[in-house]
């Protein structure tokens, strides 16, 4: 008979299964270990409900990043026509007080910020109380993309419960 091997939460699911066909066969093979096969009667079922919640996690890990990269490809973009919109309207002086109500660097490296910086950055923009006609033209994108974008990061944050509740189903 084989070495017994101990079955380990990061063992892939096919090697588990694997060595559950392997057990339940050994079990019901062996005339003085047949009278205990009842015990692996749900053995299957535990590892096709582990498939189901690690499946869920990786769909709804890719959701959550799909959502977030969307999201953030179209706040740059808004935020880039923002910019450059309003470099053209401060007559291309990162010095004045204008620009730097919005940027305190070019606008290539504020779309490389923390996504999460980024997001509430934008925000600050979008409180009513800021009123510039720049802005204003840019308001209705920026806002669509800046309430997508912190949709996506608590949607990324959901994903842990996700991931938590598979891991412990393993």
């Amino acid at each position: 008979m084989s070495a017994i091997r101990k079955i380990t939460a990061d063992m892939p699911l096919d090697d588990v299964e694997d060595e559950v066909f392997f057990t339940c066969a050994t079990i019901k093979a062996d005339p003085d270990a047949a009278d205990l096969l009842y015990i692996t009667i749900d053995w299957l079922d535990l590892v096709d409900a582990v498939r189901v919640k690690d499946r869920q996690a990786r769909m709804a890990e890719t959701d959550a990043t799909a959502v977030r990269v969307v999201a953030n490809y179209h706040l740059d973009r808004g935020c880039t026509g923002f910019g450059d919109d309003l470099y053209l309207a401060v007559e291309k002086n990162r010095e004045s007080a204008r620009w730097n109500q919005f940027f305190s660097m070019t606008v290539s490296r504020f779309v490389k910020m923390r996504f999460d910086k980024q997001v509430q950055k934008v925000k600050s923009w979008l409180d009513p109380n800021v009123k510039d006609p720049i802005l204003d033209k840019h308001r209705t994108t920026l806002t669509t993309w800046c309430n997508a974008s912190a949709s996506s990061i608590d949607q990324t944050m959901g994903v842990a419960m996700i991931r938590g509740a598979a891991r412990v189903a393993r």
